[in-house]
């Protein structure tokens, strides 16, 4: 036979065990003092002589039926978060932003209740999609025309005008010529105190680290950018001599315009060719 709280309805093996258990809900003669408010979900026990009155005071959930205690505006922290987000949406419901693309990083209109860490504007979503959702994406600017893309890869350039830039394209603008038939044009005490630059062994020449190379005044870079006529890009008066390491430093900067090179590749072969030519 087993013995039952009238309370909680916790079983027992014998009477004795139930008596003590009534202890806990306040009568130690099984006479049911306190009990639950079947109202509103709690834990707590109430006086049975004071439950009628306490049912009186409760009140109503702001975002749904249920009653709850007047010190309290919800009856659950999900109804607080749902009461919320009905008064967020209805004030900003239909409102649009400018909001960056994750990628491109180009602003787009949108939401405002877009999550701005995972947008992609249509381009990029396109892409990704074609390359695959996990797949990363690079944004890149093209540093010929300046317009951002998106690759697999980092490039510094885009489809259009990568091809300009490859080594094939750069060569017509590299020098042909041999600096020591311009003793004039260069100082060759230069090259005789530290040698041409020189990283790797070849044809049994040792390696020169400190020597020094060939720069252009202005740079290929900006020749291609431009569209420069190569010839003057490639010709001895747009040659500087200068020890390699602040050759490297410089990298693609210019030390002249495109008009003042002209002027003087244009000057330089005009006396040229007033020279008695030398049989």
């Amino acid at each position: 036979m087993q013995y039952i709280c009238n309370v909680c309805n916790r079983r027992f093996k014998s009477s004795h065990a139930l008596h003590g258990h009534m202890r806990v809900h306040g009568s130690s003669s099984g006479r049911i003092t306190h009990s639950k408010c079947s109202c509103i979900i709690t834990k707590k026990e109430i006086c049975t002589s004071y439950l009628e009155e306490f049912q009186l005071k409760l009140i109503k959930c702001k975002n749904c039926p249920n009653a709850i205690i007047p010190s309290k505006k919800f009856c659950s922290s999900s109804c607080s978060a749902s009461y919320t987000n009905k008064l967020r949406t209805n004030t900003t419901k239909g409102k649009k932003a400018m909001i960056p693309c994750s990628v491109c990083n180009n602003e787009v209109e949108s939401s405002v209740h877009t999550n701005k860490q995972s947008f992609k504007c249509e381009s990029c979503k396109a892409i990704s999609e074609h390359v695959g959702e996990h797949s990363k994406l690079f944004c890149n600017s093209c540093q010929h025309c300046f317009t951002k893309f998106t690759s697999r890869v980092r490039r510094k350039y885009c489809q259009e005008h990568r091809s300009l830039y490859t080594e094939s394209a750069k060569s017509g603008y590299r020098f042909t010529f041999n600096v020591f038939n311009y003793p004039d044009l260069f100082d060759l005490k230069l090259v005789k105190l530290h040698g041409f630059y020189q990283p790797n062994q070849f044809n049994n020449k040792e390696v020169n680290k400190q020597g020094v190379s060939r720069d252009h005044k202005l740079s290929v870079n900006d020749a291609i950018k431009h569209g420069y006529d190569p010839y003057y890009i490639s010709h001895p008066l747009n040659c500087e001599i200068m020890l390699h390491s602040k050759n490297n430093k410089k990298k693609t900067e210019s030390s002249i315009t495109y008009e003042e090179l002209k002027y003087l590749v244009d000057q330089y072969d005009l006396e040229q060719s007033q020279k008695p030519k030398t049989q």
